[in-house]
């Protein structure tokens, strides 16, 4: 029969156990950045060492930063703004397909000048396009379907993409493409619809496009990724916790675990912040165009620890504060706080950052 000794003895026992990982019983020797390092690289930014080992920080919890830069706002804003993060990574357009269970970001428009919707994408440049695509029309409701078209699609790709489609009959079908696509689009379309006549060039934008329509399909991994950053940087902060403590069990346990129960799980756990972050003094009364910037902070209450993250905080969008609640309830006495700024430099320098970090003077309210 196994038994667990009580923390209180063993220190009085003497007792010390080996280091094991926040999330497993494995060795923890990586180093994690608490911002996840796809939103780019920080001068100065807060690490969390030793915490974790490679399977978990690299694949487990990775499927978690995947969906959050590629298929939120921030994957969305991450496109915009061209910001690469890791080189080893291959590139993938958000617009063209999704990653970790999150869908791929639809952005459509409705061109006047050919009476019908459009598919566009933000290219790494922060411009829209037009997306390489076809587009089937539902003749009687007019419903618009669009399944974007790349170079390695497969046949089966499209075939299961159409079918996944569920557009009622009859349909029309629409291409969209540059012309130097064609080479690749017309063995493709043929194989799955051999009879298919291509125009000379395909459809381009009209003259009068409306403003883009955004839609975005996120799992549960999209609202633990929030979490997980919130739990790293409290804990890259107040070392007096290793993060393995039994008032942790629970969010530890939110951020590892797959689940249905996608908005209803992450409430128990995340809560939409109101008041600032930031006061209008430490932003200079407003941000300057260009400014953009992630903020994360963290707090010892006296009956609860929690964090918050704040994403992509623009001169043009303020972006929502997620508080994620950590531990509670608990007796911690004194009120501590702390807080860094990532801000992304206005333009390209030499010094291999994104951007930096740095600690902000914190009030606790």
């Amino acid at each position: 029969m196994k038994y667990d000794i009580p923390e209180s003895l063993k220190r009085r026992l003497g007792i010390k156990e080996e280091p094991h990982c926040l999330y497993c019983s494995a060795a923890p020797d990586t180093t994690e950045h608490v911002l996840p390092a796809a939103f780019g690289y920080f001068k100065n930014a807060p690490m969390l060492q030793d915490r974790l080992c490679p399977d978990c920080n690299n694949k487990r919890l990775g499927l978690l930063d995947q969906q959050l830069a590629r298929c939120g706002m921030e994957g969305f804003f991450r496109r915009y703004y061209g910001i690469l993060g890791r080189k080893d990574h291959d590139p993938v357009n958000p617009f063209v397909r999704g990653s970790a269970g999150g869908k791929r970001i639809e952005a459509t428009t409705f061109d006047k000048e050919h009476g019908r919707e459009v598919a566009i994408e933000i290219g790494s440049d922060g411009q829209g396009s037009q997306l390489c695509a076809l587009t089937l029309i539902e003749e009687e409701s007019g419903k618009h379907h669009h399944i974007p078209l790349h170079p390695v699609m497969t046949a089966d790709q499209l075939r299961y993409a159409f079918n996944q489609c569920k557009a009622i009959q009859p349909i029309k079908m629409a291409l969209a493409f540059h012309p130097q696509e064609l080479e690749w689009i017309k063995p493709l379309v043929h194989e799955v619809w051999p009879t298919v006549t291509f125009p000379s060039e395909g459809t381009p934008f009209g003259n009068v496009i409306e403003r883009p329509l955004l839609k975005f399909q996120v799992t549960d991994r999209y609202h633990r990724a929030f979490a997980k950053i919130g739990f790293h940087y409290f804990l890259s902060q107040f070392p007096r916790f290793n993060g393995t403590e039994p008032m942790f069990d629970d969010i530890r346990q939110f951020i590892l675990e797959d689940s249905d129960d996608t908005q209803n799980r992450a409430s128990d756990f995340i809560v939409q912040r109101e008041m600032p972050l930031l006061t209008p003094a430490a932003m200079g009364l407003r941000p300057p165009d260009g400014w953009r910037a992630h903020v994360l902070a963290a707090e010892i209450r006296p009956d609860c620890c929690i964090a918050h993250v704040q994403m992509f905080l623009t001169c043009d969008w303020d972006s929502p504060i997620r508080t994620i609640i950590l531990a509670r309830p608990q007796s911690f006495g004194s009120h501590q706080a702390a807080g860094h700024l990532f801000l992304y430099h206005r333009d390209d320098t030499e010094d291999g950052f994104s951007g930096e970090a740095t600690s902000l003077s914190v009030m606790t309210v």
